[in-house]
């Protein structure tokens, strides 16, 4: 990464400034992935299971 940036001609402010934006952001997508995929597992609980013993009656 630091030849990629020191052969480009990219300052390293740039650099930098993109490291502190997509480190954050990608810290936020795996939030929001974990958070999602939870709560569709809950919804599934709730939603789902419960059709086999409505079945029953």
């Amino acid at each position: 990464m630091v030849l990629r940036f020191s052969s480009g001609g990219q300052e390293w402010g740039t650099a930098l400034l993109l490291a502190l934006v997509a480190t954050p952001l990608g810290f936020w997508v795996g939030w929001l992935h974990r958070r999602l995929s939870g709560q569709a597992q809950e919804w599934g609980r709730r939603r789902f299971r419960p059709w086999p013993e409505e079945r029953r009656r």
